[in-house]
């Protein structure tokens, strides 16, 4: 508003005389050959580029492990946390299951629950001070 009270008269006429063109005369920036399809590429090509980036930006967080655990993918239960090897034929598993530690023995074909770790006694035991 303030651009058209500044501004010089002659200006103002010329806008009026633009404005009052006559009916029919096509405008010359609007092409009226345009087909429906016509934005067809580009539209599947911006929902590529939407998926694209909806995929890549999941694989950083899992990457940087940021995902939520349903977003993470196959939730694991069972952890291994060490192996120990006593001979050829004897090993000695540590495993984390959900909320239990557990001690399994493997001598041969066989596997043995040798003792199941309190939660208790474990994080008492890595808290006192060694001798």
């Amino acid at each position: 508003m303030i651009c058209l009270t500044a501004s010089p008269r002659w200006v103002l006429a010329e806008t009026e005389s633009k404005a009052e063109a006559p009916p029919g005369t096509a405008i010359p920036f609007r092409k009226d050959d345009r087909d429906a399809a016509s934005g067809l590429p580009t539209a599947v090509a911006v929902l590529a580029l939407l998926v694209l980036l909806g995929w890549g930006g999941l694989h950083m967080l899992r990457r940087f492990k940021l995902a939520p655990p349903g977003l993470a993918g196959k939730a694991r239960r069972v952890r291994l946390i060490e192996a120990v090897r006593i001979d050829p034929k004897v090993t000695l598993y540590l495993v984390a299951a959900d909320d239990r530690t557990l001690l399994l023995g493997r001598c041969g074909d066989t596997l043995v629950l040798a003792s199941e770790l309190a939660r208790e006694a474990r994080s008492s035991a890595s808290t006192e001070p060694g001798p």
